[in-house]
């Protein structure tokens, strides 16, 4: 496995690349928010050919110079593939790297295969936005009594689990990004998907429920869902055999 650097739009953009690089074969990998590409590497460690990159913000990439949403990263897919001269490689996305392939897919951009890992993009509304601002208000409040600021950090992260909530307080540079990202459904854009897609789910996700996964697959005209046993969001972690299985299955298969 190779560390290279790459610069898109004069953002410095870091990603690791397989030892028998093929770009007419290859499969790239988006990881979740919060996260970086070696996150994937249970995944991607016995493969040879494939990309793995840190996403804009995140790992050893830069941050972009404004707030991005889901279309200015699925943009940045367009143009780092581009300049790769990846012309239709399969897809894999976990979480938030998922939202992004769908809204590049959806906006005709070319793959063989799709391959979404407890993929987020299904949403209600504006309802984590205004669970934010009431906690928000309620936490100021709290804080101003005396003997709380000193416990302020714990009692935040405390709060915001308990509406899981966590990415919203660890954002840092991103929180604008992070803001404008779980303001936007991706359903519409699920159903203009055409190329072949494979969601893989753990049974026990608490951060993308099972339930979203079944919506996304019924929204998804070419898809298929593999659900994995005593698994919860990060299944390629939790059950590696069983959801290796799967994934090898469906790279052969391509």
């Amino acid at each position: 496995m190779f560390e290279k650097q790459i610069i898109i739009d004069s953002l410095k953009i870091h990603y690791y690349q397989g030892d028998n690089f093929d770009e007419n074969n290859t499969i790239v990998f988006l990881h979740g928010w919060n996260s970086e590409a070696l996150h994937l590497k249970t995944i991607f460690a016995e493969l040879e050919n494939f990309i793995a990159l840190d996403l804009p913000g995140f790992g050893k990439s830069d941050l972009p110079r404004t707030a991005w949403a889901a279309a200015e990263y699925a943009d940045f897919l367009q143009k780092f593939l581009g300049k790769l001269e990846i012309k239709k490689p399969i897809l894999a996305g976990h979480s938030f790297g998922g939202s992004v392939i769908m809204k590049y897919s959806s906006n005709g951009g070319t793959a063989k295969k799709i391959i979404l890992i407890s993929s987020s993009g299904i949403r209600k509304r504006g309802l984590k936005i205004g669970l934010y601002k009431v906690m928000a208000k309620i936490m100021r409040i709290a804080l101003m009594l005396p003997g709380l600021s000193f416990f302020k950090d714990k009692i935040r992260k405390k709060a915001y689990k308990m509406i899981d909530s966590e990415d919203y307080i660890e954002a840092g540079a991103l929180t604008e990004s992070y803001k404008k990202i779980i303001r936007e459904d991706l359903s519409e854009e699920m159903q203009k998907i055409r190329t072949k897609t494979v969601l893989i789910w753990g049974e026990n996700d608490c951060s993308t429920p099972l339930a979203q996964g079944e919506l996304t697959h019924r929204l998804i005209e070419n898809s298929e869902l593999y659900i994995v046993k005593n698994a919860g969001h990060f299944s390629f972690i939790d059950q590696p055999a069983e959801f290796q299985k799967i994934f090898l299955r469906e790279i052969d298969a391509t």
